[in-house]
């Protein structure tokens, strides 16, 4: 688990459509889950917001490597820790080093293809969906170009 202080957030630079996703410990048994791509801001807007979640002081922040799949990895997150979810936020009722342990022991593959951003799924219908629709919005008046693209990212997506 990486662990960042404020100082180190302030050397993120943003790379556009990349972001992270991100843990933050609020010292009451709670933890933030989410995504930015934008750390250092986000953690100072929520310093500034604390009130709104218990006033409790931003403590550790882990956040995941940069990706451009950083949306997807949040909600994933967010359904595999849905039992301890404090309803109708993005809090989470689990002790940060917990959070931790067992995202380390996931097996999250953390996209770095930042031109593009894609879903990744061991679903072969949605592989083959996504592919499509991918293939065709980037070259909607060349066919060639667009079963090319199809093939290549059905294959990456069957690989993964």
């Amino acid at each position: 688990m990486k662990l960042y202080t404020y100082d180190k957030l302030k050397k993120i630079k943003q790379i556009k459509k990349s972001g992270f996703v991100y843990c933050i410990d609020y010292h009451n048994g709670y933890v933030k889950i989410g995504c930015t791509n934008n750390p250092k801001e986000r953690y100072r807007s929520l310093s500034n917001n604390a009130a709104n979640y218990g006033n409790y002081p931003l403590g550790k922040i882990w956040l995941s490597p940069r990706c451009s799949n950083f949306k997807i990895i949040e909600k994933q997150l967010h359904k595999i820790f849905s039992k301890q979810r404090i309803p109708n936020t993005e809090l989470f009722n689990i002790d940060f080093n917990e959070f931790g342990n067992i995202v380390d022991s996931l097996d999250i593959y953390y996209d770095k293809n930042f031109g593009k951003s894609y879903v990744l799924t061991d679903n072969t219908d949605s592989a083959l969906g996504t592919s499509l629709c991918i293939g065709l919005l980037q070259y909607p008046n060349d066919p060639a170009k667009a079963k090319s693209k199809i093939e290549e990212l059905y294959n990456l997506f069957q690989k993964q």
